[in-house]
């Protein structure tokens, strides 16, 4: 009987205890609620009281799966949404002044501002400020991308540090688990302080568990790869065909990609973004302003300033000079000018495809012939291709360049070589030409008439303002648009493009946030059906609370009464 009672007091004890730890948790959201398991305890076939079986956390493994799951998608749900909320913030809504897309608006309609009247200094020099104001724009825009896309590499990497710990900690309590479970020991603290670590590492890497026969559980990558039971592989991010991938290194094995395989975590979407998004946005930046340039470019080349420079210097070209010439169709016609405007020496040169032609009726075959005869033709003025740079000087004479290409949307003689180009640079970083910033009169308005035979009368006015009309309707030209980050390529306007542009990003940044809702949203229900079976209900801990005081009070009762039998046996012997 006191045999009975005494392991009814233990029982009672430990329930008690369990309990007590139970309510103590009942605010930890990640606590497991804990139950004693106990049975009939016997001696040589006889009944000698109660023992306890076992203490065993109430873990649900699906819910706990689904929970970690849904953990690692709203983490990677809530990277991307905060990282393209920065992208929408740099970029700028469309209403709004400083967004990319208003800022072209305004350079556009600053030239158109500017040739509805005479041109003054003012005027053209508000022209060029607004149009370097928006390559600065898209500039800048391109470097905050940068940095984004640098933060969240530093991100990725300290949410893989704190991962390795989290899985060095995950293989350090499997080994005292498994002693625990060895030795009967109560391992549901070890076990509980495990969950807890799995729970946390869920949000940066997507995992699976399998649990042991133990009590511990092996950590497994989303592909199989176990990186933590007993012993741990680590994470890292490298740099793989200019790439961030992210890497499980195990001792004994090549390190093993499994980039693709992480559906979820912090870890995801930052290696998202660095990969795919930030490249197709910069692409689409880049593909923007190159070809806001060229568009400019190619109407700045086919107009001239007033008076007409006496020096036109091409841009370094990546090819030599007999691939640049099998690029040009039509013709082209440069005229030697006075200082009055008056031409006073032309040149016609007809391409006939390949490095072919003629140059005033003589024919040329290649780059060699090709400058021999545009010097014999131009003397005194002359034409030079140096360190793939073409350069036309008038020898005192102005110069004014005219192209008619077949077809026409072809790039002209001027804009291929770069010979009176607005803007220089490339793409996204591209700023006005040095010599027109320092002096707005170098910009080019008027449009030159070659057409006719050298003599008397000026074939550019001064007062001609075609050329600021033409850039002020470039927002308006069809271009042939690179596919290029995800856009869709052909043709389409500048101002189209840029609209699209923005509508993207205003769009993907809505998804990532309808993403980041449903997600949580999903979370916060797994969440609440696992802590239905897991978590801690204080009214059931009441009841088991006066359930096992009222089993300790029932063995102690025993106990007194054992007691009081053996003062009776006791007494009865005197």
């Amino acid at each position: 009987m006191m045999s009975n009672a005494g392991s009814g007091l233990r029982a009672a004890q430990t329930g008690l205890k369990i309990t007590s730890d139970n309510m103590a948790n009942v605010d930890n959201a990640r606590y497991v609620r804990k139950v004693v398991d106990l049975q009939s305890a016997s001696s040589g076939g006889s009944g000698s009281g109660v023992e306890v079986a076992g203490i065993r956390r109430v873990a649900d493994q699906f819910l706990q799966s689904a929970t970690l799951g849904a953990t690692a998608s709203s983490s990677k749900a809530s990277v991307i949404a905060d990282l393209m909320d920065q992208v929408q913030s740099l970029f700028g809504l469309p209403t709004a002044s400083h967004s990319i897309s208003s800022q072209m608006q305004e350079m556009f309609t600053a030239f158109t501002q500017m040739a509805a009247s005479e041109p003054t200094l003012a005027s053209r020099s508000s022209a060029l400020n607004s149009t370097q104001d928006f390559f600065d724009r898209a500039a800048a825009f391109a470097g905050g991308i940068r940095d984004i896309a640098s933060q969240a590499a530093g991100r990725a990497r300290d949410d893989v540090a704190r991962a390795n710990v989290l899985l060095e900690s995950v293989a350090d309590y499997n080994q005292k688990i498994s002693h625990g479970t060895a030795t009967g020991s109560d391992v549901t603290g070890l076990q509980q302080r495990q969950s807890e670590m799995i729970d946390e590492l869920s949000g940066i890497i997507d995992v699976q568990l399998q649990p042991t026969s133990y009590g511990g559980v092996v950590v497994r990558a989303f592909d199989g790869r176990e990186v933590a039971g007993l012993d741990v592989s680590k994470l890292s991010i490298e740099t793989v065909g200019g790439e961030q991938r992210l890497i499980i290194n195990t001792t004994g094995f090549p390190p093993h990609d499994v980039t693709s395989w992480s559906k979820g975590g912090s870890v995801s979407g930052y290696l998202d973004f660095i990969n795919t998004t930030a490249p197709a946005v910069t692409d689409q930046l880049t593909e923007l302003t190159q070809q806001t340039a060229t568009e400019m470019n190619r109407i700045h080349n086919a107009h001239s300033p007033v008076p007409a420079p006496t020096k036109l210097e091409g841009k370094v070209i990546a090819t030599n000079l007999d691939t640049a010439l099998a690029t040009q169709s039509g013709s082209t016609t440069i005229g030697l000018l006075n200082d009055a405007g008056e031409m006073t020496q032309k040149v016609d040169i007809q391409f006939a495809g390949g490095t072919t032609g003629t140059i005033n009726g003589v024919a040329f075959t290649d780059s060699a012939t090709f400058l021999t005869e545009v010097n014999a033709a131009l003397a005194p003025a002359t034409a030079t291709f140096v360190g793939g740079r073409l350069t036309l000087d008038g020898g005192g004479s102005r110069l004014a360049v005219t192209s008619a290409p077949s077809p026409a949307t072809a790039p002209g003689f001027s804009q291929t070589f770069g010979l009176n180009d607005l803007l220089v640079g490339e793409a996204p970083d591209i700023s006005i030409r040095k010599d027109i910033q320092a002096n707005p009169l170098g910009l080019s308005l008027a449009r030159p008439d070659l057409s006719g035979v050298p003599g008397p009368g000026p074939v550019i006015l001064k007062g001609d303002t075609r050329g600021g009309d033409a850039l002020g309707e470039a927002g308006k030209s069809m271009v042939n648009f690179n596919a290029v980050g995800g856009a869709i390529g052909g043709m389409q306007s500048l101002n189209d493009y840029v609209t699209g542009f923005g509508s993207n990003i205003a769009r993907q940044t809505d998804v990532a946030f309808t993403r980041q809702a449903n997600s949580q949203a999903v979370l916060l229900e797994t969440s609440a059906r696992r802590a239905n079976v897991e978590g801690v209900s204080m009214d059931e801990e009441l009841v088991n609370l006066t359930t096992y005081q009222q089993a300790y009070n029932a063995s102690a009762r025993m106990i007194q009464a054992v007691s009081e039998l053996y003062d009776v046996l006791l007494n009865l012997g005197r």
